[in-house]
C-alpha cells in the first residue's frame, strides 16, 4: 500500500513541473504579443521578415509543447 505522503509528494511534484512549463510558454506568447504589437503598429513592412520568422518558429515551438502535454492526458 502506497502512503497517502508520497501520493501527495509526487502530485506536488507533477505540479511544480507542469507549472514551470505553462509559466514558460506564457512568456513565449507574452513576448510575442507584445513583437506583434510593436511591428504591427511601428514597422515597416519590409523589416518584418525576421521577426516573423523568429515568431513562427516560437508558434511551432508552443504548439509541439501544447502538443505534447495533450498526448499525456
Amino acid at each position: 500500500m502506497v502512503e497517502k505522503g508520497l501520493i501527495e509528494q509526487d502530485l506536488l511534484r507533477v505540479y511544480e513541473e507542469v507549472k514551470t512549463k505553462a509559466e514558460v510558454l506564457l512568456e513565449i506568447l507574452k513576448k510575442e504579443k507584445d513583437k506583434r504589437t510593436e511591428f504591427t503598429y511601428e514597422t515597416l513592412p519590409q523589416a518584418n521578415k525576421s521577426p516573423a520568422e523568429d515568431s513562427l518558429n516560437n508558434a511551432l515551438l508552443f504548439i509541439s509543447h501544447i502538443k505534447a502535454f495533450l498526448r499525456e492526458k
